[in-house]
């Protein structure tokens, strides 16, 4: 009996160390009002990013729309542009300036010419080459600072003609009129520095060997180094006459510069073999070469732009639209590469819509942020109330811990629990 009263007091010294040892483990509460923060870390976190991923995806559609949509509208520019002056061209092709054969009988076109120049903005120039070498063309001044300072034109010019005649000797003798508008002649210059033979230009040649319209393929004007294609067609007045029109691009980049996707994008015309037609940076478009004569136009790997060079070593030209992602500099980038049908043009030309994904998907990210800030907002907020309702749940079974430890330890001098908020269902 003695060994059995004896291993009582050890027994129970056992259960206080075993219950000592479970008292220091994490209180339930905390356990309560853990897994409830985890909880709406869990749900913000899976809401912001569902956000992000579909913002994400109406932002990718809403730019290939927009893209789209600059196609259509470049393609409708190039048309408004084009067809009116190809109208134009067949109308002086039956003109009486092909038959002229000195200054004076060519100024009897001016009116004509000056008239639908203004209806033309985008025409840089109507001209004639004759077959003896002599060259006729009239140019709107405009508001172009750039032009009127070239040619150092009165403040009242309006437009300028710029004449080649031939002698005897084939020498040959260079003329500026510039007029008002009223097509007055108000200054009279004499340019023996003028050189030009229309004869060996690509328009010339190109519309006497056919009777009917051409266009060149683009490249830098002679005179203005503006970026250009001209339209020419031979005279029906049974001359070696051709009459042409220079058409610039100008107002093609300065559409594209409008129609930005982000502050950042580059939006470029280009053709299948890599020459830029127009460019949201037109300053880069032509390369200067030693004389103005051999400009040229710069291909989509001398824009400048590390973007558009990793661009054209991926392009597949067989392919109508491509997407792309690139990184170049530390900067991501997305955009869509789309094949225009724009008639005439049988080599195809394409534009290129590029945006860095921070700028592209900003708005999206920017949801996806305040989504979180919210969800953990909600939490910092739920953190006391959480504190509360773990309390509350958590003494009445805390209480009935301890009851049931001091039946254990033989304690039976501890006072029960007084309730709980809980009860049997």
């Amino acid at each position: 009996m003695a060994s059995s009263s004896d291993s009582i007091p050890s027994d129970v010294a056992a259960m206080r160390r075993s219950s000592l040892h479970r008292r220091r483990g994490v209180p339930l509460h905390i356990h309560i009002v853990t897994l409830f923060l985890l909880l709406i870390i869990g749900v913000g976190g899976v809401i912001a990013w569902h956000n992000y991923v579909e913002d994400r995806k109406l932002v990718v559609s809403a730019s290939q729309e927009l893209i789209k949509e600059i196609g259509a509208r470049t393609v409708a520019s190039l048309a408004a542009i084009v067809q009116p002056v190809e109208l134009v061209i067949d109308l002086l092709a039956r003109a009486p300036l092909g038959r002229a054969t000195n200054l004076a009988e060519r100024m009897a076109s001016v009116a004509t010419l000056a008239d639908a120049l203004d209806r033309s903005p985008a025409v840089s120039s109507f001209h004639v080459g004759y077959g003896n070498g002599d060259f006729f063309l009239l140019r709107p001044l405009r508001d172009d600072a750039e032009v009127r300072g070239q040619f150092k034109a009165p403040t009242n010019a309006a437009y300028l003609v710029q004449s080649i005649e031939r002698d005897r000797l084939d020498a040959m003798h260079g003329t500026f009129l510039f007029l008002d508008k009223e097509r007055r002649v108000i200054e009279r210059r004499d340019a023996p520095y003028y050189a030009y033979d229309p004869r060996t230009r690509v328009w010339y040649e190109q519309a006497i060997a056919t009777k009917r319209r051409v266009r060149t393929e683009p490249y830098v004007f002679f005179t203005t180094g503006d970026v250009g294609v001209t339209f020419a067609r031979h005279s029906d007045a049974g001359t070696d006459a051709v009459l042409g029109a220079d058409i610039t691009l100008r107002d093609l980049s300065r559409a594209l510069q409008q129609q930005r996707l982000t502050p950042s994008s580059e939006l470029l015309l280009f053709t299948s073999d890599g020459l830029a037609l127009a460019y949201d940076k037109p300053e880069r478009m032509k390369i200067e070469a030693v004389d103005r004569a051999s400009a040229r136009l710069a291909k989509v790997s001398e824009l400048g732009s590390p973007v558009l060079a990793r661009m054209m070593e991926q392009l597949n030209p067989a392919v109508p639209l491509s997407r792309f992602a690139l990184e170049t500099g530390g900067r991501a980038w997305d955009g869509t590469v789309s094949r225009l049908l724009v008639e005439g043009e049988p080599r195809g030309v394409y534009l290129a819509a590029l945006s860095p994904e921070d700028e592209l998907f900003g708005e999206a990210r920017r949801i996806s942020r305040e989504t979180l800030l919210i969800a953990l907002g909600i939490m910092a907020a739920s953190i006391p109330i959480a504190w509360l309702l773990s309390r509350l749940l958590a003494t009445p079974v805390q209480l009935l811990q301890n009851e049931a430890r001091a039946v254990r330890e033989f304690d039976f001098a501890s006072p029960s629990s007084s309730g709980s908020i809980l009860h049997d269902v």
